[in-house]
């Protein structure tokens, strides 16, 4: 997904895979940008039916479910829901939320400490993964997971192409540190 700008790209994101598998990400991360097919877009639009959310098809009806999804994008599906903004976060932590986010990611981008600033650019995330250096502890690592699992959330899965953000909230399950990430 990363436009491999230099040979050693491709070294950091094997570096990334260990972490990618254990939180259900890495067949995510196999996913490539595509051209849409925008006739084949139209005619699922024409055939849509929004009061009953399937489409009419000359064979019968058809929908597509969150099993659906999962099993396209190899992503699982089972656990607890997340939602929520961060605009309540000093309601219920007693945290500077870029305190927390530097902890999770490393780093946090420039002129967002001490801001109502709750989101972070893909362009920061990208710079970040490319800069990432060759050898790093795991805890180094794993930072570099959320930033690269963030960048998938907003540059892939739910993409935001107004802003050009992470989505506002994603998630980096236990074995990377079990947490809602800010973005």
């Amino acid at each position: 997904m990363l436009e491999p700008g230099d040979p050693t790209m491709e070294i950091r994101r094997e570096r990334l895979d260990p972490y990618l598998r254990r939180t259900g990400f890495y067949h995510a991360s196999l996913i490539k940008r595509f051209e849409y097919d925008n006739p084949l877009i139209s005619a699922f639009v024409e055939r849509w039916r929004p009061e009953t959310h399937t489409f009419h098809l000359p064979w019968g009806e058809c929908t597509i479910t969150l099993e659906d999804v999962a099993m396209q994008l190899g992503l699982p599906i089972d656990g607890q829901p997340v939602s929520g903004t961060l605009r309540s976060w000093s309601k219920f932590h007693q945290r500077d939320i870029w305190e927390w986010c530097h902890e999770l990611l490393g780093e946090v981008p420039p002129g967002h400490v001490g801001t109502t600033k709750y989101n972070i650019k893909l362009k920061w995330l990208r710079t970040r993964l490319q800069q990432m250096p060759l050898e790093l502890d795991d805890n180094g690592l794993m930072q570099y997971a959320r930033c690269y699992i963030l960048y998938l959330l907003g540059g892939v899965l739910l993409p935001d192409k107004a802003n050009n953000t992470a989505p506002t909230v994603g998630v980096v399950p236990s074995s990377v540190g079990y947490s809602v990430l800010c973005a």
